[in-house]
């Protein structure tokens, strides 16, 4: 499981391979 914190709050938990393959995750914090 893996979760997006953003300013202290969890705004998004899902399975790292799911997490992983989310455009906008990739791109706001994986740097790409």
């Amino acid at each position: 499981r893996g979760y997006v914190l953003e300013n202290g709050h969890v705004v998004l938990s899902d399975t790292g391979d799911a997490l992983l393959a989310n455009e906008a995750v990739r791109s706001a914090y994986l740097g790409g």
